[in-house]
C-alpha cells in the first residue's frame, strides 16, 4: 500500500506540474509604442510650444481607418500623449494597427505604417514606415523616432 501512495503521487506530481513551455505562454507581451520628436530642418522643435511655427497639441489626433470611416485610436486626453522629460518634446503613439495616421494640423496628416510580429501571447513592432520611409526597425537602439519635416 505504501508503495502505491507513493506510485500515485509521482504520478500527481507528473501530472500537474508545469513544463517550461506553459510557463512561457503564461506571460504576455505587447510593445506597440513608440515615441516620435518633430524638428524642422533648422532643428526647431515642432512640438514645442514656446515655437512659433510649431504643431498645437489640441490638433494634434491619431487615427486609423475601420470600413473607410475614421476610428479615433486616441485624441490628446487619452491613449496618445506628449512628453518634455528628454529636453525635446516628444509624442507617444500607439501602433497597433498596420496603418496609423497622424494628423498634425489642418492641412498635415501622416501615414505611419507597421510591421508587427504576433503570436498568441505576444505583439511587438517590428519595422515603422513615416510616409513610406522606413524610419525604425526592431534593431534601433533606442525607440525615440526622430522625423524632420
Amino acid at each position: 500500500m505504501k508503495y502505491h501512495m507513493l506510485y500515485l503521487y509521482i504520478l500527481l506530481t507528473m501530472f500537474t506540474s508545469c513544463d517550461k513551455k506553459d510557463e512561457q505562454n503564461q506571460s504576455t507581451l505587447i510593445d506597440v509604442i513608440l515615441e516620435f520628436s518633430f524638428e524642422d530642418n533648422n532643428g526647431n522643435d515642432l512640438l514645442n510650444p514656446a515655437f512659433t511655427n510649431s504643431y498645437k497639441h489640441e490638433d494634434l489626433k491619431v487615427y486609423c481607418l475601420d470600413n473607410g470611416d475614421e476610428s479615433i485610436l486616441a485624441n490628446n486626453e487619452s491613449l496618445h500623449f506628449i512628453s518634455n522629460e528628454r529636453g525635446v518634446y516628444t509624442l507617444f503613439i500607439p501602433l497597433s494597427h498596420d496603418t496609423t495616421y497622424l494628423k498634425l494640423s489642418e492641412d498635415i496628416t501622416d501615414t505611419i505604417r507597421s510591421e508587427h510580429e504576433i503570436g498568441s501571447n505576444y505583439n511587438y513592432i517590428i519595422k515603422v514606415w513615416y510616409n513610406s520611409n522606413l524610419v525604425w526597425n526592431r534593431d534601433a537602439e533606442t525607440a525615440l523616432v526622430k522625423i524632420v519635416k
